[in-house]
């Protein structure tokens, strides 16, 4: 006796589980404006990106050294680190 054919019925709904939840996300991501933001939308991202930068630099090239010192020469280069800056 030969064996059944395996069922492509699970499949289906498995796909149509799959394509529900990406309409889903990307549904959120449109209602959310996810697809229209980038730097720029607010007049300190330039200074956030920078700041982010500093930190990795510091976590990458001088773990161990002064964070104060590290972060006064990094500010001679890059002037727009605005870390602990509030408006």
């Amino acid at each position: 006796m030969l064996p059944s054919p395996p069922s492509s019925k699970p499949r289906a709904i498995a796909a149509l589980l799959f394509l529900a939840v990406v309409g889903i996300f990307l549904g959120l991501q449109v209602h959310g404006s996810g697809f229209r933001s980038d730097l720029g939308g607010d007049p300190d991202e330039a200074a956030h990106a920078v700041t982010s930068l500093m930190v990795r630099d510091y976590l990458w090239q001088a773990p161990g050294r002064s964070p104060i010192a590290f972060a006064s020469e990094y500010y001679e280069a890059f002037p727009k680190v605005a870390l602990g800056h509030y408006p």
